[in-house]
């Protein structure tokens, strides 16, 4: 992960060909300390990290069971879970839902 979190870094003005922004500093430090947490650097395989056109970072699992993005961003910090064993999608600020949100992470830790 540390390795991605360097490459995003580096990232140019336009890495998109167009006009994206760089993702912004702050948010790749909390991405750091997040993925360096006892909860989440258990968890295998590690999640895919994603700029946004925006200067944001989308943090993003997806298994057979749970597909999960957090959203690191300008518009504000958001996650999105899709539960297939459940079939249900929740879309919410960080803070919100979070029951939702802690389900998602142990059945991430389970391998489902």
């Amino acid at each position: 992960m540390s390795d991605r979190l360097n490459e995003l870094e580096r990232l140019a003005p336009g890495w998109d060909g167009c006009n994206a922004i760089p993702p912004d500093r702050n948010y790749l430090s909390r991405a750091r300390d997040f993925l360096s947490s006892d909860l989440i650097s258990g968890i295998a395989p590690g999640p895919d990290l994603v700029p946004t056109y925006d200067g944001g970072l989308l943090i993003e699992w997806h298994t057979e069971v749970i597909d999960l993005i957090i959203e690191l961003g300008p518009a504000g910090n958001t996650f999105y879970v899709r539960d297939s064993e459940t079939n249900t999608e929740v879309e919410a600020a960080l803070g919100d839902s979070m029951e939702q949100l802690a389900s998602a992470f142990m059945k991430l830790g389970l391998g489902k």
